[in-house]
């Protein structure tokens, strides 16, 4: 008795059918209120690596999760380096001579200002 191989089975559905899925993304809706994805399934039967609308077997949905609490605040991070140092201040302007009469400027002395650009440094009376 002889035995031989089988041919290839014609042309009916491939030797090594592959099941295919293909997603779709839901937007929030009735279905889903935070959104989701919808997964099409069946058998690729034409066997181009494709999931054609008369190969598909069925769907299912899957919703996304309602969005949950805020968690607690972290740590503190660390502190960061100093800044440069900034520009060094002017002198504040007081460049011009005192306008105050009989101000004491030392121990026995008063200085005037006689209305002109000059001071006078008068000794005081030790009487």
């Amino acid at each position: 008795m002889a035995v031989g191989a089988g041919g290839d089975g014609g042309g009916g559905i491939s030797a090594n059918p592959s099941l295919i899925t293909n997603q779709v993304v839901l937007e929030p809706g009735e279905d889903c209120p935070t959104g989701g994805v919808e997964i099409f399934y069946g058998i690729d039967e034409n066997g181009d690596g494709t999931l054609n609308d008369s190969e598909r077997a069925g769907s299912e949905i899957i919703c996304n999760g309602a969005t949950g609490d805020p968690g607690d605040t972290g740590p503190a991070g660390a502190t960061g380096e100093d800044g440069a140092t900034g520009p060094t201040g002017g002198d504040g302007g007081n460049t011009g001579t005192g306008t105050s009469e009989g101000a004491a400027t030392a121990a026995g002395a008063i200085s005037l200002t006689l209305g002109t650009s000059q001071d006078a440094t008068v000794a005081a009376n030790d009487a």
